[in-house]
């Protein structure tokens, strides 16, 4: 008896209560990505325009500024930044603009997810916290690296937009990005020598979303691996 209850015990500890491979929004499920709170910008903070795709195999990989600018974003802007942990299946371009006087400072928290408005593609994950830091009275460019929540479909473009939903309620991606919030994955923390790693790295991370999206579940030895993550 005392066998059944630590299995049982440790079988609801392992399941988060949902199933993978039906979660609204992510995968084939259908249905739209349900979020614990809508994503808010602070005061004085806006973006200009649309948040954009670009075509993947435009991404920057190498850590870099690319300079490469087609979305259909037009406005100027002051500075660029490129940050993200996925590859170059859903890359974004958004600009925002600090209309204020002050330098401000905020979160794209992790877990966000972002909605594509496009019928047919790739909706977007972001694994980690990621600051941005918006100088008084100027627009920053930012590209950002998301993780596909759709096997299968393609990706972003310059034809697609996004909207910016807020933090996943999926109880499977919340765990996932619980682990992978300290480690060494953004784009920014590798060198332009380290763009093999880099990748090597975004690619085990995608197989391991789409195990919740498309597949089975996180298997141990995934686990493992993001547990060999270096620290940052």
């Amino acid at each position: 008896m005392m066998l059944v209850a630590g299995i049982f015990i440790s079988c609801e500890k392992d399941d988060p209560g949902e199933i993978p491979g039906e979660i609204p929004g992510m995968g084939n499920a259908g249905g739209e990505l349900e979020v614990l709170e809508p994503f808010v910008l602070p005061e004085g903070i806006s973006i200009v325009g649309e948040i954009t795709g670009i075509n993947g195999t435009q991404g920057t990989l190498d850590g870099g500024i690319s300079p490469y600018m087609e979305s259909s974003v037009k406005a100027k802007y002051d500075k660029e930044i490129t940050r993200g942990s996925g590859d170059n299946d859903v890359v974004l371009d958004f600009v925002i603009e600090n209309s204020t006087s002050v330098t401000k400072e905020f979160f794209l928290p992790r877990g966000c997810v972002f909605k594509c408005l496009s019928e047919g593609r790739q909706n977007g994950l972001s694994c980690q916290k990621i600051l941005i830091r918006v100088l008084a009275g100027i627009r920053l460019k930012l590209r950002l690296h998301c993780h596909c929540l759709n096997k299968g479909i393609p990706g972003s473009s310059l034809e697609t937009e996004y909207e910016i939903m807020g933090v996943s309620s999926s109880k499977r991606i919340t765990k996932l990005v619980e682990k992978l919030e300290s480690k060494k994955i953004d784009i920014s923390d590798f060198s332009p020598e380290e763009k093999g790693k880099y990748k090597e790295i975004s690619t085990r991370i995608k197989k391991i979303v789409h195990s919740i999206t498309n597949g089975s579940g996180v298997k141990d030895s995934d686990w493992k691996y993001i547990k060999s993550l270096k620290e940052r």
